[in-house]
């Protein structure tokens, strides 16, 4: 579905190549060990491999409650520090998703440059690509979803007949997947929490920091509760805590993001005045555009161009999309508006970039995850529910994909989870906290939420920010360098009050 790669392109760098790694060859020990191996992905400017950057695996068991069982291979990228005298406990990535790959896409993006301005340059930097994920091994993708995908582009098909081609095709991935001896049930967050401890005992750091965004703050507040010793501190980016129930939850966010962006631009006296009810106005495209769709061409992330039936759904899960990323944001009134219009010139720039990136995403340990811990606790009609808080020319389309998800999870034959691992997560360990004001999937009462067991959290709202705070200005990206530098202070802020709303995009 459209809305869920959405989830995962945009907390990406886009546009990578990702290649595969080819392991050295000497006897391997007992797991859980670290494997050098060479870098097979492609590597920023500047960034060499064996004085930059060295590779691996992480070989880990892949059901740790069975005796000598299969293992997995999880793929880790360690970009070594600048600093002549750097500190000793590494600054580890945790993506998002979940089913995000991360070591082909942010390793490739890594420069020498960049490494040093930012991220943390008096730490080692860690990429680790969760089991089932990028270039780990086995790789849980799900090729039938994908070509479904690609094949629909510029068919004119029903929502719901979409769906049932969407689940029809994760059950074939299931089939092909457990025949080939995957362990679905092996595919957790609890168990990627293992993998994190592991992480760590293998490559000999005695204390590490976790830096985790959207999904992986939900991996990183397992790894709090499960394994607290050696953790020096966490930054929890978009936070998505345990509980939160990712099934309905982002019908809630859809809603509450599309109206902070319509508040937002009549708020703004130049954005009200250049577009008026954009409100009334979003909906009227949407509604036109499922009467009679266009057709438009748009690139994918690698550039490859692809022709696209764009109707009313494309272009709400298109807003969606586009306000994970806080570039776009202003953008984003001038382009319903001309879509009004029948211009169509920004969703051909964007649709493809923002929506055509499965590379970047695993489907079987999304469905893995999400069948196993927020599944079992959802019911359609609580889907159906949900979807009243929605204006009714888009519910269809949201409740109709997540009614979908529902039904591939009854075929995709995971256990559930312990109830307690859905607890909120109680630590005293120092956590920084970002959130964005426009986040449309993880929304700051989320990480509210989240603040309220964690006693000593510092927790910090972006104003005109999407998904993924840290990156994408000076004030957070200063608040995250503080915090690093001494996690037991509650770092300098005041740069946020500087901060306005998004700079929305009018006629001159």
């Amino acid at each position: 579905m459209n809305w869920i790669r959405g989830i995962i392109a945009l907390a990406l760098t886009l546009g990578s190549t990702i290649g595969t790694m080819r392991v050295s060859g000497a006897a391997p020990p007992a797991t859980p060990r670290f494997e050098a191996a060479a870098c097979h992905f492609k590597l920023g400017s500047g960034i060499v491999a064996g004085r930059d950057v060295r590779c691996g695996y992480l070989v880990v068991p892949e059901n740790r409650a069975v005796h000598n069982g299969r293992t997995v291979r999880l793929a880790v990228a360690i970009f070594k520090s600048p600093s002549p005298h750097p500190a000793p406990d590494p600054f580890v990535f945790l993506q998002g998703g979940p089913g995000g790959s991360l070591v082909g896409d942010f390793g490739s993006a890594i420069t020498a440059k960049n490494r040093t301005t930012d991220y943390p340059a008096n730490r080692d930097v860690i990429l680790l690509d969760q089991r089932g994920t990028g270039l780990s091994l086995p790789s849980l993708a799900c090729k039938e979803t994908t070509a479904l995908d690609y094949r629909l582009l510029d068919e004119n098909v029903s929502r719901q007949r979409q769906a049932d081609l969407w689940v029809q095709a994760t059950r074939q991935c299931y089939a092909r997947l457990v025949a080939s001896g995957i362990d679905l049930n092996a595919y957790t967050t609890q168990a990627d929490a293992d993998d994190v401890a592991d992480l760590r005992t293998a490559l000999g750091y005695p204390w590490i920091n976790l830096y985790a965004v959207s999904y992986g703050t939900r991996l990183a507040l397992t790894v709090m509760r499960s394994h607290p010793q050696g953790i020096r501190s966490v930054i929890l980016d978009s936070v998505e805590p345990p509980g939160v129930n990712a099934i309905t939850g982002p019908i809630y966010s859809t809603a509450r993001a599309f109206n902070v962006l319509f508040a937002g631009c009549a708020a703004n006296a130049a954005c009200n005045a250049a577009y008026p009810d954009l409100q009334q106005t979003f909906y009227r495209v949407v509604q036109n555009l499922n009467a009679t769709p266009v057709t438009i061409r748009t690139p994918d992330p690698t550039g490859k161009t692809y022709t696209v039936l764009f109707n009313g759904d494309g272009m709400s899960n298109l807003l969606f999309n586009a306000l994970y990323v806080t570039w776009l944001i202003p953008a984003l009134p001038e382009m319903i508006v001309l879509a009004d219009h029948g211009n169509f010139r920004i969703p051909s720039i964007i649709d493809g970039i923002l929506q055509l990136d499965d590379a970047s995403l695993s489907m079987g340990v999304y469905l893995s995850v999400q069948c196993g811990e927020d599944a079992p606790f959802t019911t359609a009609q609580q889907v159906t529910a949900a979807g009243n808080v929605l204006n009714p020319v888009i519910r269809p389309n949201l409740v109709v994909n997540q009614l979908a998800e529902l039904r591939a999870c009854q075929t995709w034959h995971v256990h559930p989870i312990p109830a307690v691992q859905r607890q909120p997560v109680t630590s005293a360990i120092p956590t920084l906290i970002l959130s964005g004001e426009y986040d449309p999937i993880t929304p700051p009462a989320a990480s509210l939420q989240a603040s309220k067991t964690l006693s000593h959290s510092y927790r910090f709202v972006f104003p005109g920010t999407g998904h993924g705070v840290y990156q994408t200005n000076k004030c957070p990206n200063s608040i995250v360098v503080a915090f690093e530098n001494d996690p037991t202070r509650r770092p300098d802020a005041r740069c946020i009050a500087a901060m306005t709303g998004p700079k929305f995009v009018v006629p001159s």
